[in-house]
C-alpha cells in the first residue's frame, strides 16, 4: 500500500504545475473561439466572435453559392424526404428518420489565416446509406477510364508509380519541362449545368462501351462494371445515377449558425459523392484537351489527386520548335478547366516542383525524375526552430506502444514508396528520427522499428545524415 502511496504522490508532483498552466490557459481564454488550423490540427487559433461570425456569414450568406432558406429545419427535412421516396431512391438506402443536416463551420488556412476554408460535415446525413453506394459506383466509372485520357490519380503513391513509370522511357537527348498548379474554387464555384453535363458525359462513355449499371459490393471494396447483376453486390444502375445527383444538387441544405442554408451552385459539399463529382468534371476538361493536342498528347504526362496538378512534358533538346511546342502546351493547359476554375501556379521555374508533399527532382542531362518525400517539419528540423505541424502523437500521450510503432512504419513505407533513389531516402529518415526523439520517442523504440522495417521490407535505408545538409 505504501508503494502504491509514493507512486501517486509521485505522478501528481510532476504535473501539479501542468494543471495549474492549463488552468490559468483556460480562464486567459475564456469567451474566445477556438479551433484548430486547417491541415494542422495540432495549432490552436485563437479569435474573438465577432471575427469568427464576420467569416461565417461572408462564406455562407454573402457569396453567391448558397441562399438563406424561410423554411423550418424539419420543414426542409420532410420536403427532402418526400422527394426522396417521389424519385424512387428508396431502391439505393433507406431514408434514415434520426438524420439531421450538418452544422457547417470554418476553419483558417494554415499557409493564409485570414483566408477560411468551410466544412460540412454529413455524417447524419439522410441519405448517406444509398449516397456511399453512387459514390462507389461514380469512383468505379472514373477507374473505368483510360488513363491516357486524363490526370485522375487515387493516391499520392499512384501518382508517384505514374510518374516513375513514364520517366523510364526518356531517352537520350530528351528533356522535360514541368508545371504544378492548384485548382482553386473547385467545389463552390461549379454552375449546376457543368455538373450534370459531365456526369451525362461520363455515363455515356460507359455505355458506348455496353454497361449500364455499377455492381457494388456491400461488404468490400471491390467493385465491377457490369451488364447484368452479380452475387453478393448491389446493382447501381446509370438512371438511378442520375436521378441521385439531381436529387443532391437540387435538394442540398445545411445549417450555419443555426440558419438553414441551402446550396445554389457548386457541388454539394460535404457529401459522399462530392469528390467524385468533381473529378468527373475536371476529367472530362482534361480529355477534351488531350485530344486537342492530337499527336502531341504522347509528349505529355498530367497528375491531379483533386485540386493539385502536376504536368510534364518532354521535348527534344536539340530542336527549338519541340521546345516551343512544349512550352506552347504547358500555357494552353491554363485554360483547360471550366471559367469557373482557375489554376494558380505552385512553384518557380528551378525544375523542382513540389506535388503531393514530394519533391520532384529533373535531371535533364540524363534525362532522369527523381522524386523524394519532403516531410512536413522538415524546414523546422533543419533550422532547429519550433515544430509547426503537429501531425506525430507524443510518445507519453495515451494510446497503446503498438500504435505509435506502427505509425512510425507507416512512415517509412510512405518514404520507400514516393522515393525511387534510394540515396535521397536518407534525409527524410533523418527527419523523422529527429522528430520522434521531439516527441519523446526513446531512441532504443526508434531504431528497433527502423531495423524490423528493413528487415521485412528488404530495403536499406542507410546513415542517419546530417539534416543540414538540406537539398544539393
Amino acid at each position: 500500500m505504501a508503494e502504491i502511496q509514493d507512486c501517486v504522490r509521485e505522478r501528481e508532483t510532476a504535473f501539479e504545475g501542468q494543471f495549474h498552466l492549463v488552468q490559468d490557459w483556460r480562464q486567459r481564454l475564456r469567451g474566445l473561439v477556438c479551433m484548430p488550423m486547417d491541415r494542422n490540427p495540432g495549432a490552436t487559433y485563437v479569435v474573438c466572435p465577432t471575427v469568427y461570425a464576420r467569416a461565417l456569414r461572408d462564406m455562407f450568406w454573402h457569396g453567391g453559392s448558397f441562399s438563406m432558406c424561410t423554411l423550418s429545419a424539419d420543414e426542409a427535412l420532410a420536403t427532402c424526404r418526400r422527394k426522396y421516396e417521389e424519385r424512387g431512391l428508396k431502391d439505393l438506402g433507406a431514408w434514415r428518420k434520426k438524420g439531421r443536416f450538418g452544422d457547417m463551420y470554418v476553419l483558417p488556412k494554415h499557409k493564409d489565416p485570414a483566408r477560411w476554408r468551410s466544412i460540412a460535415p454529413a455524417w447524419n446525413s439522410p441519405s448517406k446509406v444509398g449516397a456511399k453506394k453512387v459514390a462507389k459506383a461514380l469512383q468505379c466509372m472514373l477507374g473505368s477510364l483510360v488513363r491516357g485520357l486524363h490526370f485522375n490519380t487515387y493516391s499520392s503513391e499512384d501518382a508517384i508509380k505514374r510518374l516513375h513509370g513514364w520517366a523510364s522511357h526518356l531517352e537520350k537527348g530528351q528533356g522535360v519541362m514541368t508545371a504544378s498548379f492548384d485548382i482553386t474554387n473547385m467545389f463552390a464555384e461549379l454552375p449546376h449545368a457543368a455538373i450534370l453535363e459531365s456526369l451525362e458525359w461520363m455515363i455515356r462513355m460507359m455505355e458506348a462501351k455496353g454497361f449500364d449499371r455499377v455492381n457494388v459490393n456491400c461488404r468490400g471494396k471491390k467493385l465491377a462494371m457490369g451488364k447484368q447483376n452479380r452475387d453478393g453486390h448491389f446493382p447501381v444502375k446509370f438512371d438511378r445515377i442520375r436521378k441521385w445527383v439531381r436529387y443532391e444538387l437540387e435538394f442540398s441544405y445545411s445549417l450555419a449558425e443555426g440558419e438553414l442554408i441551402q446550396q445554389i451552385q457548386g457541388i454539394p459539399m460535404g457529401g459522399h459523392t462530392s469528390p467524385s463529382l468533381a473529378c468527373i468534371l475536371c476529367v472530362r476538361s482534361e480529355a477534351q484537351f488531350m485530344y486537342e493536342l492530337g499527336t502531341l498528347r504522347k509528349r505529355i504526362l498530367g497528375l491531379r489527386l483533386m485540386d493539385d496538378v502536376a504536368v510534364f512534358v518532354r521535348f527534344v533538346q536539340e530542336k527549338t520548335e519541340s521546345a516551343c511546342q512544349a512550352r506552347d502546351i504547358l500555357e494552353k493547359l491554363k485554360g483547360c478547366y471550366p471559367s469557373s476554375l482557375s489554376l494558380e501556379r505552385t512553384h518557380a521555374d528551378d525544375g523542382t516542383p513540389s506535388f503531393l508533399g514530394c519533391r520532384i527532382l529533373v535531371d535533364q542531362e540524363g534525362p532522369k525524375i527523381t522524386s523524394v518525400l519532403q516531410m512536413k517539419n522538415q524546414d523546422c528540423m533543419s533550422g532547429d526552430q519550433p515544430l509547426t505541424f503537429q501531425c506525430i502523437q507524443d510518445f507519453r500521450s495515451y494510446s497503446d506502444k503498438q500504435t505509435k510503432t506502427s505509425m512510425i512504419k507507416s512512415y517509412l513505407h510512405l518514404i520507400v514508396r514516393c522515393s525511387n533513389d534510394a540515396a535521397l531516402r536518407d534525409l527524410p529518415v533523418a527527419c523523422l528520427r529527429k522528430e520522434l526523439r521531439t516527441r519523446h520517442f526513446p531512441v532504443p523504440v526508434i531504431e528497433k522499428v527502423v531495423q524490423s522495417f528493413e528487415c521485412d521490407q528488404r530495403v536499406r535505408l542507410g546513415r542517419e545524415p546530417s539534416i543540414h545538409e538540406g537539398w544539393r
